[in-house]
């Protein structure tokens, strides 16, 4: 028992250890909390979680997500910035180098529909509490007759 508690106290000094040593390291490079944290479903834009679902949808299906993820790979993949091009290629290159996703408008514009219809809900809560309300105003008018 006395060797389970003693590794315990290991671990634990370990990953103190750790986030100490997290904590310099961010200090150092001037990384905030805020810059860290992951991305909330507020924090992106309506279109663009639209898109992401969509796209997780289709990546469901393992031969689908096989087929996105080699559609990935190609020659502009890398973006090498250290090569010294005229600045009107690299405007050039961010115009006309786009990603094309493998979505239709109908299938974004289908879970943007399925999105509006869960945002546009009141919360189970709010439901509740008007229908305890109601209740309670119809119990006192059946007591008042």
């Amino acid at each position: 028992m006395e060797s389970d508690s003693s590794d315990d106290r290991k671990v634990s000094r370990k990953s103190k250890k750790i986030k100490k040593q997290l904590g310099k390291a961010s200090e150092m490079h001037g990384l905030e909390e805020e810059e860290n944290r992951a991305k909330r479903p507020e924090d992106y834009d309506f279109d663009d979680l639209a898109e992401n679902l969509a796209l997780a949808k289709k990546m469901m299906r393992k031969k689908q997500r096989e087929a996105i993820i080699d559609s990935t790979y190609n020659r502009f993949s890398f973006n090498d910035e250290d090569t010294k091009l005229p600045s009107w290629f690299i405007d050039e290159e961010k115009k006309h180098n786009v990603i094309n996703l493998p979505i239709t408008k109908e299938e974004v514009q289908v879970v943007k529909e399925r999105m509006m219809a869960i945002n546009s809900r009141q919360p189970k809560k709010v439901l509740e509490a008007k229908w305890r309300k109601k209740m309670k105003l119809t119990r006192k008018l059946q007591k008042a007759k």
